[in-house]
């Protein structure tokens, strides 16, 4: 997908693609209901993509995400199904007529090991920054967290990938909603997990929303679709309520980090429920 701003090109990148039991990803639906929007496997896996998105305007070349990337143990990559031979984020970025020298900001929405795994290569047997010229961008509540997190969430962090990044001076803790760059907002989001940060890139006619795993697919669009993730269920139903209001009202164009075969939708306004109207597929 390539999107036009007003000071912005946008586009997707295509990171590979991880298995996820099916049950964990739609939570309390019924697997009768789910199953007849996605298909899973004999094990009840289903396949998600992983996805991030590349913005390039007013002197800056941003990432948002980085994808599980190559430095992911063994077992991990066995669980949950990742290619572990192949750098998908930097294969995409050339694809694209950039290399990682050419990043300057990396947005990090939260340091789960599928959304941050990029940010980082093993070089010389050591971790090392995927984007040496570039400053990493985190919430101060998420990395607080991702660094103390709860007995049901921990699985979900490699603090080796994040730590190194603070170790090295490049990561920045930003402090709550904000303007990040001109025209890109910071919305955060604290029902997946504390302090994941969604990004709102501006336009006159049409913004662009990666809205990250507040709707991991657009079947996560219907507010109490939710995850098995999701450590606060009733504030992210209505933080979906509150935002895909906006979303309407505002014309958003909405990005799905996982979903294996709609990119990017806009909401509609349905008769019983909200919508969504898909308009990239993969």
């Amino acid at each position: 997908m390539k999107i036009q701003t007003d000071k912005y090109t946008v586009l997707t990148l295509e990171l590979g693609d991880l298995l996820l039991d099916g049950g964990a990803v739609f939570g309390l639906i019924p697997k009768p209901l789910w199953q007849k929007k996605i298909a899973c496997d004999a094990e009840n896996r289903i396949r998600l993509a992983m996805r991030a998105l590349l913005v390039v305007g007013d002197g800056r070349v941003i990432l948002i995400d980085t994808g599980a990337g190559i430095c992911l143990s063994e077992k991990i990559c066995r669980l949950y199904g990742i290619d572990p031979g192949q750098n998908y984020l930097e294969q995409n970025l050339r694809a694209v007529g950039f290399t990682p020298a050419d990043v300057t900001d990396v947005v990090l929405t939260h340091l789960h090991f599928d959304h941050c795994g990029g940010a980082v290569v093993i070089m010389d047997g050591e971790r090392r920054p995927a984007f040496p010229g570039a400053r990493y961008y985190v919430q101060e509540s998420h990395f607080n967290w991702a660094m103390h997190p709860s007995v049901l969430d921990r699985a979900s962090y490699v603090r080796e990938h994040f730590q190194m990044l603070e170790q090295a001076g490049l990561l920045q803790r930003l402090t709550g909603a904000q303007m990040l760059f001109p025209g890109i907002e910071i919305i955060v989001s604290d029902g997946h997990v504390c302090g994941q940060q969604l990004v709102l890139i501006h336009d006159a006619r049409r913004p662009v929303f990666f809205a990250c795993d507040l709707t991991p697919t657009a079947h996560h669009v219907t507010p109490t679709w939710i995850t098995a993730f999701d450590l606060q269920p009733l504030m992210l139903v209505e933080e979906k309520q509150r935002l895909f209001e906006r979303a309407h009202s505002e014309n958003w164009l909405i990005v799905f980090p996982h979903d294996p075969h709609i990119i990017a939708g806009q909401i509609a306004a349905g008769d019983k429920r909200i919508e969504l109207q898909p308009e990239f597929f993969r």
